[in-house]
């Protein structure tokens, strides 16, 4: 017997085992684990479902001895193949009509998931109650029993999206592991296996760090387990983590340890198609897409029924700008999928493609048409988590026809919506990137100065929603935007800084494409220090967009986002004078106590003054704090200042005071207000207040 699987099959009966050695050995069948592992299913089902067969051992089997020898082929399986490795090797006869609880779960997990989770899990948790008083501290298989029945109870609250349960069964196996000194290495691959899968949660709820700590300990118990299956998964969930922190180089690194290992099952196993997926998922995040289509044509064809490849093909199709043939693929997929089988999020993502490829091809009608046929399933379904992304992509539509002030209240309007949307902060900074492409091209006709300050104040919001999440690729990108605008202002030496930072942060990251970038963005401001206009600067800004637009929205962050929180105490709108025009306080405190008030009003006195002379400079929103409060600044319309007080400077309150200026600025537009009209105090009131009715999300007031 392989050394392998030897810590499975040393629980076997030897007649047993010697009677699988004999039963390989007719196989043809080049991979030795892979002809063992067929052998214990074909010999198992012809003990349980065949009479006739070995009639010499089977009479010598007690009931529970052979439920003992099903437990343990099921584990060998699985933990070999996974779910797959089961469903594809054995008879489902085998496991429908026996009783054993844990033989039940078995099929419960295995076969139960097209009756609804909820039902599977109320079913497990059944099968549960019936061994969980059981005392499993002096016999490996009664352990074995609890832990198998517990990792079910967690995979499948994982299914329900909800992490209470889902800790709670994870605990229970964590408690169920330890109250048995048994350190044998079966328990070691149990420990191994189960807190690899919880470490996957960890990460899914943001919790990093705990995920990082739960990976370390993984990591030194698979290299005493030396088991393929358990590194290809401690290694894919390694990679996963340093994904998610922006190491990609050392990611892929990983992945590819994954790979070799899961290959040494079968180059078409569960663990090595996801290992393939990943690292084509690390090509799309730096930018090769030539590399990240090449390597998912291969897996493709390892295994064409793997929804997410077909998916992802589709979407790097998009990106390398092969508009006509990512539509192509996506008709081709829905022929191939039908509709009422894909994920609701998976099958908004192929719309989206769609949308977005006939917008590139100018088929606006066309794009009109999925929209509206998108709109009708949001009405019909109660999806309104997706609403945001269409005035995104009416946005798209705008920009393409040249049609500025519609494309900018419509990505206003996907800004503002976001916060209620399946993916909220993806799909405001897409939409906050061109937002200010939109007031760059506004600024390049009327060189009105507060258009590049406004767009300056949205990349400046992109990049500090990057840092709370850690996104290297998109701050990267932010950074060299923000250094061209500052160069468009003639401030060099913040350009050059900037650029310095991202170069700093793509090197160490391994983000190859975009330390290449940088440095020919640090090359052309060497060249351009001959005089050159702010137009010209700004025409070669937007050039530089319109070549790298799709590289940069190329971004998907999955995962739960790190939640960052904050609160709004209040507001005020000054005159460049430094008088309060106009005051609204959501935290009692504020509104009672005229000291904290005035005090926090004496100490943006000096700023504001600052805030005009620095609009005609460079930068835009500023930060201070004063008494435990965060103030932010932000100028408008030449003559006024909005003054928010809040706990922290965060995306979010960023995001919310740029929205908050421009609804103020349409609404005085509109009414064609005189200077002299804005000084009423009774008028501001009016203007303002309205605007306030649900502005803020509820988390976000005290």
């Amino acid at each position: 017997m392989i050394q392998e699987i030897d810590f499975f099959t040393k629980y076997f009966p030897m007649e047993y085992l010697n009677t699988i050695e004999v039963e390989q050995k007719k196989l043809q069948e080049e991979n030795e684990l892979i002809a063992y592992l067929k052998t214990f299913a074909d010999v198992l089902s012809r003990v349980v479902l065949d009479e006739s067969a070995f009639p010499t051992f089977k009479k010598g089997f007690s009931q529970k001895e052979l439920n003992h020898i099903i437990k343990m082929t099921l584990r060998l399986l699985y933990f070999s193949l996974e779910a797959k490795g089961i469903i594809d090797n054995l008879d489902i006869k085998l496991l429908e009509e026996n009783e054993e609880p844990v033989i039940k779960s078995w099929y419960i997990f295995l076969f139960m998931g097209q009756k609804g989770i909820d039902q599977q899990f109320m079913t497990l948790l059944k099968e549960w109650e019936k061994i969980k008083e059981i005392d499993h501290t002096k016999d490996i298989g009664l352990l074995l029993d609890k832990l198998d029945v517990l990792l079910f109870l967690r995979e499948v609250a994982g299914y329900k999206l909800s992490h209470d349960e889902t800790e709670k069964y994870a605990q229970l196996f964590y408690q169920t592991l330890n109250s048995t000194k048994s350190r044998e290495l079966l328990s070691l691959f149990y420990e191994t296996y189960g807190t690899i899968v919880i470490a996957f949660t960890k990460m899914a709820q943001g919790k990093t760090e705990e995920a990082k700590i739960i990976i370390d300990q993984a990591l030194k118990n698979a290299k005493q387990l030396d088991n393929s299956f358990i590194k290809a998964i401690v290694f894919n969930v390694f990679g996963v983590y340093l994904a998610g922190e922006g190491y990609l180089e050392k990611a892929l690194q990983q992945y590819q340890l994954a790979l070799d290992h899961a290959k040494k099952i079968s180059h078409t196993s569960h663990r090595a198609i996801v290992a393939l997926v990943n690292i084509g998922d690390v090509y799309m995040r730096m930018g090769k897409f030539d590399e990240a289509l090449e390597i998912t044509n291969k897996t493709i064809q390892l295994n064409p029924n793997v929804f997410v490849l077909r998916l992802n093909k589709a979407y790097i199709k998009t990106l390398k700008g092969k508009f006509k043939e990512s539509l192509r693929e996506v008709e081709r997929i829905l022929v191939d999928f039908p509709v009422e089988t894909i994920d609701k999020n998976y099958y908004f993502f192929l719309q989206r493609i769609k949308i977005e490829s006939f917008i590139e091809l100018n088929k606006f009608e066309s794009a009109e048409q999925v929209i509206t046929e998108l709109e009708q399933i949001i009405h019909d379904t109660g999806a309104e988590q997706f609403r945001a992304y269409l005035f995104y992509f009416q946005g798209l539509i705008e920009v393409k026809k040249v049609n500025l002030t519609s494309a900018k209240q419509l990505f206003l309007q996907t800004i503002e919506l976001s916060y209620d949307t399946v993916d909220g902060l993806n799909l405001r900074i897409k939409a906050e990137f061109q937002l200010s492409i939109v007031l760059l091209n506004s600024y390049k006709f009327s060189e009105n100065k507060q258009d590049l300050q406004k767009a300056m104040a949205l990349i400046e919001t992109v990049i500090k929603a990057a840092e709370e999440q850690d996104d290297n690729f998109i701050l990267s990108n932010a950074l060299i935007i923000h250094a061209r605008m500052y160069d468009i202002l003639e401030e060099e030496k913040k350009a050059i800084n900037d650029l310095k930072r991202a170069a700093a942060i793509t090197e160490e990251y391994g983000l190859t494409t975009l330390t290449r970038r940088v440095k020919e963005q640090l090359a052309l401001l060497e060249r351009q220090k001959e005089q050159i206009s702010s137009k010209q600067k700004t025409t070669g800004l937007l050039g530089y967009l319109a070549k790298s637009l799709r590289f940069i929205l190329s971004f998907e962050r999955t995962g739960k986002m790190k939640e960052i929180p904050a609160k709004i105490y209040g507001l005020t709108v000054a005159a460049k004078s430094g008088i309060a025009l106009y005051s609204h306080y959501f935290d009692e405190k504020m509104e009672t106590d005229d000291q904290l008030v005035s005090g926090l009003l004496t100490a943006v006195e000096s700023f504001i003054m600052e805030v005009f002379i620095h609009q005609s400079s460079g930068g835009s929103l500023k930060s201070i704090t004063h008494e435990n409060i965060t103030i932010l600044l932000e100028g408008f319309m030449e003559r006024y200042t909005m003054i928010f007080f809040a706990s922290a400077d965060t995306a979010d309150i960023r995001s919310k005071l740029i929205q908050l200026v421009d609804k103020i600025e349409t609404e005085i537009v509109a009414r064609e207000m005189t200077p002299e009209e804005l000084e009423d105090l009774e008028k501001i009131d009016r203007i303002i207040e309205p605007l306030l009715t649900d502005f803020f999300p509820k988390k976000m007031i005290p």
